[in-house]
Parts: C-alpha cells; sequence; structure tokens
C-alpha cells in the first residue's frame, strides 16, 4: 500500500504519557512505516491540547478526555473497543492533599490543566461528597514547586508516578479508587474519537486506522515487560510500580465500562456541567449508533 493510495492525510493523536505505550507500542515498533505509507500522521501532546486539537480540526482521530467527548459529542464518535480505564486503583490520577478530605472545605485545590476527565471526576467527587475548596486550575508537576498557599493538588500522568508525593502531602488519595468506592465501576479517562465529518467523508480511512491502532495493541500485549522496562527508565520508578501500574489499567471498552461512563455523564449533567447526559455514539463504518 504506498501513499498514492490515500487522497487526505489523517491526523492520529497520541497522549505523551505512558499509559497510552501499551496501545502504541506497534506503531513504536515498525508499524510506523505502515502508518507513514497510509498517509497517517501521528502528532503527540497532553490531553486536553488534543481535546482542543480533535475540536478545531487539527485532528481526526485521537484519544480524548472522556469529559470532553461529554461536550463534543455532537461532533465526535467513539472509537469501539479501545479505551484507558481502570477497575479500582489508577496510580497515576492522585488527588495530593495537607489535610484528610474532609477537611478540605473552603482550602485551595491546584487543579491540573492537562486533563478534563481527571478535573471534572475530582469536582464531581467533592460534590457528591458536600465538600466545597476553592479549586484554582494550573500546572501540577513536582510537589516541591506547588505554592505554599496550596492545600491540596489533582496530578496525574506520569507525574504522579514519578515524583514523591508522599514527601510533601501526608493524604493521598487515588481518584480510581475513589469513585469505585462510590459507585462499584470501572472509570474511563480516555477514549478514542473521530470527528463525526471526517468519519463521513472517509469511513474507509477510520477502518484502517482502527485496524492500525489494533494490530498495535495488540503487539503491546505481547511485549509488556518492554514496556515496564521503559517505564521503569522513563520515569525512575520501580519496575513493581510500573508492572502494577500497567495492570491497573483497562484499555477496553466493555459494558462495565460503558456504564461506569455512563454513569459519570449523569453526574456531569446533574452537577450541571453539561445540558444532558450526552449518550455513547460509535462509529460503524461511518454511522453513529448508540449503544442501545
Amino acid at each position: 500500500m504506498n501513499t498514492q493510495t490515500f487522497q487526505h492525510r489523517v491526523a492520529l493523536g497520541r497522549i505523551d504519557y505512558m499509559n497510552v505505550a501499551p496501545i502504541y507500542y506497534g506503531l513504536d515498533n515498525g508499524l510506523a512505516t505502515q502508518a507513514i505509507s497510509q498517509g497517517i500522521q501521528m502528532i503527540s501532546g497532553p490531553p486536553n491540547t488534543l481535546n482542543l486539537m480533535m475540536i478545531d480540526g487539527r485532528l481526526d482521530i485521537s484519544p480524548v478526555s472522556s469529559a470532553a467527548y461529554a461536550r463534543n459529542a455532537r461532533e465526535w464518535l467513539i472509537l469501539p473497543d479501545m479505551a484507558i480505564a481502570c477497575h479500582k486503583r489508577v496510580l497515576s490520577v492522585l488527588l495530593v492533599s495537607r489535610y484528610g478530605m474532609e477537611a478540605l472545605t473552603g482550602k485551595r485545590i491546584l487543579i491540573t490543566d492537562e486533563s478534563s476527565s481527571a478535573r471534572d471526576l475530582c469536582k464531581l467527587i467533592f460534590s457528591i461528597k458536600g465538600i466545597k475548596p476553592e479549586f484554582v486550575v494550573g500546572k501540577v508537576k513536582s510537589p516541591l514547586q506547588l505554592p505554599e498557599d496550596i492545600d491540596a493538588a489533582l496530578v496525574i500522568g506520569d507525574s504522579a508516578l514519578s515524583q514523591q508525593w508522599g514527601q510533601v502531602f501526608p493524604y493521598i488519595n487515588d481518584l480510581g479508587t475513589l469513585w469505585w468506592n462510590m459507585t462499584g465501576l470501572p472509570f474511563v479517562f480516555a477514549i478514542w474519537a473521530v470527528r463525526k465529518e471526517f468519519a463521513r467523508k472517509y469511513p474507509e480511512r477510520v477502518e484502517a486506522v482502527l485496524a492500525l491502532l489494533k494490530t498495535s495493541s495488540r503487539l503491546g500485549n505481547e511485549n509488556m515487560e518492554q514496556i515496564i522496562e521503559k517505564a521503569h527508565t522513563k520515569l525512575g520508578i520501580d519496575v513493581s510500580t510500573a508492572r502494577l501500574y500497567y495492570k491497573s489499567l483497562v484499555y477496553q471498552l466493555s459494558d462495565r465500562e460503558k456504564e461506569g461512563l455512563e454513569l459519570f455523564y449523569k453526574g456531569l449533567h446533574q452537577e450541571g456541567v453539561t445540558d444532558h447526559a450526552m449518550p455513547l455514539f460509535f462509529f460503524r463504518n461511518g454511522i453513529k449508533k448508540t449503544i442501545r
């Protein structure tokens, strides 16, 4: 298959955290040439950057924050069977605090600006629990860089895994665990989406990208020890921590994950974040289809 086969380039997003390493393993190890031959260009960035690039059309297909889908479901379709989710702990989405969670009313919480799902989940949990802190949005990368007037922080991704947050903050809550304890359901932090306009024009291109991602993910599952070793080296974490991290993540979108996602959207609607609880629309040969 050569580049002349496809007349339209496909801009494919990639989260620049280690959490997507199993999905993109094949593309990092041999499949990149095939992707280039299919006119696929990969663009990396933090979740919110990819969300914005999808919104303004700079990306055609990308992992997006599940909360971003709730706000853009009229323009996007979900690619089936792909997600970044967790059952119980997630390890890379943490609320670190100088106080116990119940004592945070009126306290200042710095929330990372890199993920709308983590941000909205954090606010939703506080609202359900009746705790009313003051939220401040900004960069959260290192415990030593946080202002002294910050009482707690929401930290995500590689920084949550690699930094020694417990040396500064005596209370650390895993948001995946908090959600599980409240609902008994998985939490879906990200899904893969395609812009509806692109899917209608180029359904065969979407099918080709989806097939490539599936192959890349299968190769990732077959080479998890290499991925764990890379996380150990890149992030400076113990191999045992890296292995536990990937065991905690779920990369499928089964019925349980969909149920957790719908409950999250119901919560966002009840809190006034979205106009209504958005249903899930999936790509099926370019035609939108609800899960019901």
